[in-house]
């Protein structure tokens, strides 16, 4: 997942400013995400770094939302369909991220919710790759 996000960062990278800024956001993300699920996996989880990421996922969320996609809602049927597949792992991602959020300490419900967060990003970054490219197509 982190590898390929790199691959829509180099290759859409110097066509837009804010998708630019936008795909580093995605980066930081993602290189959390590992960091987060690595300390889990040594059960050395802090509930001030899950919080921080937590937030940090929020942040991404919203600005590819509000700022890179929200213009795709009244494109073409298959951007529409694509668009909305996007709104909802991002809804599906607002509740896990809450749900991790009050997790405590139980660091097997951590992993659990750590796990479908990655599943769920990993559609997401597909879905979203999908939308840069069709956006950077037309405004080509």
């Amino acid at each position: 997942m982190y590898t390929k996000s790199i691959d829509s960062l180099v290759e859409y990278s110097g066509k837009d400013p804010a998708i630019d800024r936008w795909l580093m956001h995605r980066q930081w993300v993602l290189a959390g995400f590992y960091e987060l699920s690595k300390k889990v996996n040594h059960a050395q989880v802090d509930a001030s770094q899950v919080r921080y990421w937590c937030q940090e996922l929020m942040d991404y969320l919203s600005a590819g939302h509000f700022r890179i996609f929200a213009d795709l809602h009244s494109a073409g049927s298959e951007t529409r369909s694509r668009y909305t597949h996007l709104v909802n792992t991002t809804d599906r991602l607002v509740v896990l991220q809450e749900s991790l959020l009050t997790s405590g300490d139980d660091v097997t419900v951590i992993k659990q919710l750590l796990s479908e967060i990655g599943e769920t990003l990993a559609t997401q970054l597909e879905v979203e790759d999908e939308l840069i490219r069709s956006k950077i197509t037309t405004n080509a």
